[in-house]
């Protein structure tokens, strides 16, 4: 995974007027991005620089939704309205709309179970659809990333008390 930075527009347009497959796609992808914006943050690095990108790169220690899923479960990065549980099920729900060409869309027995079982899905209004609902998952998880992120360096919280850098604390 790239960490470009990406269009917005584009994005956003992709989510409200995309069929299905592409929304939980792109959905997906845009909670991965936030879930990577976040980790380099944490881990003291540059969006976009050479050694982000290493981790990132095939085979490295983020190269993948899970393995960045799981890093940051480890350090911690979820926070009270953004569970793990959640990102779980995008990326679950993400990779079937990927890999089963036969999926019909987000009501889809499967897929509109894993909808329901989000943490997200508890507290949205009622009566949305199941798409609605994937879709405010993910804007909602993104915007959470992304903001943590801001907050934290414009409140100065130091990246590099995380890895033991007594300079940055």
């Amino acid at each position: 995974m790239s960490a470009r930075i990406i269009d917005a527009e584009k994005v956003l347009a992709e989510l409200a007027e995309g069929p299905d497959r592409a929304v939980a796609i792109v959905g997906g992808s845009l909670v991965e991005y936030a879930l990577f914006t976040m980790l380099c943050h944490k881990l003291g690095l540059v969006e976009g620089s050479k050694r982000a990108e290493k981790l990132a790169e095939d085979r490295g220690p983020l190269a993948t939704f899970d393995l960045k899923i799981r890093m940051a479960e480890a350090l911690e990065i979820f926070v009270e309205h953004t569970s793990s549980n959640d990102v779980k099920l995008i990326k679950k729900i993400r990779n079937e709309f990927a890999h089963d060409m036969n999926l019909s869309g987000f009501e889809d027995q499967k897929v509109a179970k894993w909808i329901s079982s989000m943490d997200h899905s508890q507290k949205v209004i009622t009566g949305l659809s199941r798409r609605a609902q994937f879709v405010s998952a993910v804007s909602m998880i993104t915007g959470l990333l992304i903001a943590r992120a801001v907050a934290d360096r414009s409140s100065g919280v130091a990246a590099g008390a995380l890895l033991g850098d007594s300079k940055s604390a």
